[in-house]
């Protein structure tokens, strides 16, 4: 399939032809007129004639302007300077003239003819056919008129009124020349060149020297593909108008078809001096300016084309050229967006505009304008790449049908039976998509791309004999191409035949020596045989021949973490992403990298960008799904887990991640479900195990916990967190004596950041502070990086009212991460509970810009705000907070008083009394109390 219609300027050309302005009706002689006023009128009168009869058609508007400023009401000096202006293609001040001279008592009988003909040059088709509503179909004399109301259809894109007009006007009058032109322009639309050329012999035998009959020849010839017939037609043109900018700027497209560019440039050259600002002529200016290498003082003339005409179709067209040469493929969308828009069913450039939003996973735009097109041609390839969209947008069934279609119109393309096969291979169908592969390699023997499916497709149905048959034959025929060696090595391979595959892949590189998938192979089979240095050079290698390999530096990486160098394979893996705008691998596996280092802000950032490049892969939404529940994201992560669940209703780590941001967002009964999907299927499956527990715990079924705990210790005896989760279940059962007991036994066995973070917690509720900070400083001791360790033993020495360490620890936090939330909004608290109110807001307000968008933050900076009597403000932003999380009792409580405090009363005690009454236990209700009890 054609993936670029840029390699030839015959499309550009017709697309001009194909849009170019009606032809100008030839100026009639009007010699025999009489004049009227005084001699020197006259005599410029006398000198315009005769500048017109030479073609010199700006002289004579200069000489029928300086008649009319010696007599601005000359009627017969505005009629001649209408008919100049009509010959000059300025529609617009053709009909200010000749409306004058209308007004100013000139009559003649053509007047109305070159009003209409003026108005089709500027556009107004809408007007000609108001002008000519009422006009009488069966007077020949109206046949003209009748002609141009048919004009008039067609540039409103109705050919089929265009049609019946002109012919109603042939009838009244078979010698019109402007009928017969018209349905000679129509036929050119729709590329019926048999008629054309019918309709305009008729017109010579009528008027054999009409050079508008000329022009539409070299029109036709264009369309034909025969530039040097159509370039002695406008010649011809040219020698019987004297000057006709039309026929010129044919010759000029035709020139240039014959890659005559010193020609086209003198041909132009007469046009553009006169019509500087001509589009058309500016746009060939600018193509031959392009053909002679000058690519960027070619764009800089599209440019400036664009700028005076936003929607000149070649323009657009070449432009689009140029981008895409040049790699930037978002300028070359844009541009190619708006040329379509004007040229709708110009193919290749659908094809190509499809491919790139293919190309940068925007299924759902190409998807759109397929769908659009497919409508209006069935054109085998349209609808190939129509299948291959909706196979790319996970709809293999509806691909596979399409292409079915696109075959039907097409059996004997072998690359679209190789597309079916594809979307058969998606669906499943592994048998029918073998049979389909089995064709194209008979179709087209050459079509190594079919042959390499045919082998992948037997690997995949286990047919291993069938895959060496099939990649045997694939490498007889190219006997000395690397591919065909490193398929046949990769089938040896799978076949547990090392010492052949790596032949094979030797051989490879002895074809290519910088053929990247056989030093890849090679590679393997280093790591299979326990050999990491050279599986390392042979990365090296293809590095040194791309350094921005997306799977070498996994693949480095993957050694790195063999070997115990953690932050080398993160970089590794980092690099791969910076240096390839769409390696979603990379970002896969840095987001899991991530999740175990529980590093919520990177791994949030790496898979929004991974989503950005597949947004509907299941792999990606799922650890999207936990980045955001790792961020406290709960209704956006419970949206992309329900999502993952649905098109995964099987997998049991997904719907056990759903249980997770179903629990955090208070819907505790549809996590139940979920978990007893998930344990009906898997009683043993321990990440539902853990899950029943937690809300066991939650909802205080305490029993029920220890009951999914007696599970674990049976079916994972030597699970490293059953002490833990024991200390978990006494720790919310309030006995903090058996929970620090736990805890102990859990550090003994396996001591953990999370191990150490509970066991001080507990201790704290014991008031044993000193021991609980001893803890924590012990395991930042040996991990002195450890942020949420340092975090916890900050929030301890506030708990403890240690208060100068709690804020020096918080400050260490934000000499690391001056953005980090957490630290600054209990800093904030911090300073506000010790009466520093300006240092309460200055931390609130950072923490707050850092992260708009949390309602914990938001509820700080508020309360602080109110503190500090901006209680406006302040019950604006806690109102905002409120939105988010409308049944939070502390932040009700704080709403109730900012009420207050912004003088409504009323307001604050009706809030604050059922608030009470709702909630029986929270850490502000006696400061809700105290408040309510004052106010009565």
């Amino acid at each position: 399939m054609r993936t670029n219609f840029f390699p030839t300027f015959a499309s550009s050309v017709i697309s001009i032809c194909g849009y170019a302005l009606l032809p100008l009706l030839t100026m009639i002689s009007l010699a025999g007129c009489g004049l009227i006023g005084g001699s020197d009128p006259a005599e410029h009168i006398e000198k315009s004639k005769l500048a017109l009869a030479d073609g010199d058609v700006d002289s004579a508007i200069l000489e029928l302007k300086s008649a009319l400023q010696q007599d601005p009401e000359y009627g017969e000096a505005r009629w001649l300077l209408g008919g100049a202006y009509i010959k000059a293609g300025d529609g617009i001040s053709a009909v200010k003239e000749l409306e004058q001279a209308q007004a100013l008592g000139f009559s003649d009988p053509l007047i109305k003819t070159f009003v209409l003909e003026a108005l089709i040059l500027q556009g107004g088709f809408q007007q000609v056919l108001d002008e000519t509503a009422n006009l009488d179909a069966s007077i020949p004399a109206n046949s003209e008129l009748l002609a141009y109301r048919g004009y008039g259809f067609f540039g409103l894109g109705n050919q089929v009124e265009a049609e019946n007009a002109l012919a109603q006007a042939l009838q009244l009058n078979p010698e019109s020349i402007t009928a017969r032109l018209g349905l000679a322009r129509l036929a050119l639309v729709r590329q019926d060149f048999v008629q054309a050329g019918v309709d305009l012999e008729e017109a010579s035998k009528i008027s054999p020297e009409d050079p508008r009959i000329w022009y539409r020849k070299g029109e036709l010839e264009l369309l034909r593909k025969d530039p040097v017939a159509a370039e002695a037609a406008f010649n011809q043109a040219i020698s019987l108008a004297g000057y006709d900018m039309n026929a010129r700027l044919g010759l000029t497209s035709s020139l240039l078809l014959q890659k005559k560019y010193s020609e086209a440039e003198e041909a132009l050259a007469s046009v553009l001096r006169k019509y500087p600002n001509h589009p058309t002529a500016r746009y060939y200016r600018a193509y031959i300016t392009y053909q002679s290498g000058d690519v960027e003082r070619t764009k800089d003339m599209l440019l400036g084309i664009l700028k005076d005409m936003p929607d000149h179709s070649s323009s657009l067209l070449l432009i689009s050229e140029i981008t895409f040469k040049q790699g930037n493929l978002e300028q070359t969308i844009e541009y190619l967006s708006r040329f379509i828009a004007i040229a709708p069913d110009h193919l290749d450039a659908v094809k190509l505009l499809v491919q790139l939003y293919l190309g940068e996973g925007n299924t759902e735009k190409a998807i759109v304008l397929l769908e659009q097109t497919a409508a209006r041609h069935k054109d085998a390839e349209i609808l190939a790449l129509l299948g291959s969209a909706y196979l790319q947008s996970g709809e293999p069934d509806k691909g596979s049908s399409i292409l079915g279609q696109a075959i039907e119109i097409a059996p004997d393309s072998a690359d679209i039976r190789t597309q079916l096969a594809m979307g058969l291979l998606a669906s499943g169908s592994l048998d029918a998509a073998v049979t389909e592969l089995e064709t194209a390699v008979e179709l087209n023997p050459d079509l190594i791309r079919a042959d390499v499916l045919l082998v992948m497709s037997n690997l995949r149905s286990k047919d291993n004999d069938k895959a060496l048959d099939a990649a045997t034959k694939l490498l007889n025929k190219h006997p000395d191409e690397p591919l065909p060696l490193n398929l046949l090595g990769e089938v040896h391979a799978i076949r547990g035949d090392h010492k052949q595959a790596r032949s094979l892949f030797e051989r490879a590189l002895q074809a290519d020596a910088s053929f990247k998938p056989a030093l890849s192979n090679l590679a393997l089979l280093d790591v299979a045989a326990k050999d990491l240095i050279s599986a390392e050079a042979r990365y090296q290698k293809i590095l040194s021949i791309d350094e921005h390999d997306e799977n070498a530096l996994i693949r480095l990486a993957w050694l790195e973490e063999q070997r115990g160098n953690e932050e080398k394979m993160r970089q590794l893996l980092e690099n791969a992403r910076v240096y390839n705008d769409k390696a979603l691998a990379a970002r896969l596996v840095l987001g899991r990298y991530y999740y175990r280092k529980r590093d919520a802000g990177n791994m949030l950032r790496v898979m929004n960008e991974a989503k950005e490049i597949d947004a509907n892969n299941t792999d990606v939404l799922f650890l999207l799904g936990q980045a955001q529940l790792l961020n406290g994201m709960h209704a956006e992560a419970l949206a992309t887990l329900k999502l993952v669940a649905e098109r995964n209703p099987d997998q049991s780590q997904a719907l056990v991640e759903l249980t997770q941001a179903q629990l955090l967002s208070g819907d505790a009964a549809s996590a139940k479900q979920t978990l007893n999907q998930v344990l009906s299927a898997e009683p043993e499956n321990l990440p539902a195990l853990l899950t029943a527990i937690q809300l066991a715990i939650k909802e205080r079924r305490y029993q029920d916990a220890r009951l999914h705990l007696a599970a674990m210790r049976k079916s994972y005896p030597e699970s490293l967190d059953l002490d833990a989760i024991e200390g978990d279940i006494y720790y919310n059962e309030g006995d903090m004596k058996l929970a620090i007991i736990a805890y102990r036994k859990a550090e003994e066995r396996n001591n953990t950041r999370e191990t150490s973070i509970k066991l001080a917690s507990a201790l704290l509720n014991t008031n044993a502070n000193e021991e609980a900070w001893q803890v924590l400083n012990s395991w930042l001791a040996q991990h002195p990086d450890d942020q949420q360790a340092q975090f916890a033993l900050a929030a301890g020495y506030q708990q403890g009212r240690n208060q100068e360490q709690a804020a020096a620890t918080y400050e260490l936090i934000l000499s690391r991460d001056p953005t980090d939330a957490r630290a600054l909004n209990n800093l904030a608290w911090l300073y506000l509970e010790s009466n520093d109110p300006r240092k309460a807001e200055a931390y609130a307000e950072r923490a707050y810009k850092a992260n708009p968008n949390r309602p914990e933050i938001i509820d700080t900076y508020g309360w602080v705000l109110v503190k500090q009597n901006q209680s406006e403000r302040g019950l604006e932003l806690l109102q905002t907070a409120l939105a988010a999380m409308p049944d939070n009792p502390d932040l009700l409580y704080h709403v109730a008083a900012a009420r207050y405090a912004s003088g409504d009363k009323g307001a604050a005690i009706k809030e604050l009394e059922d608030l009470i009454e709702r909630h029986k236990s929270f850490e502000t209700r006696s400061e809700a109390e105290k408040l309510l009890s004052s106010l009565k």
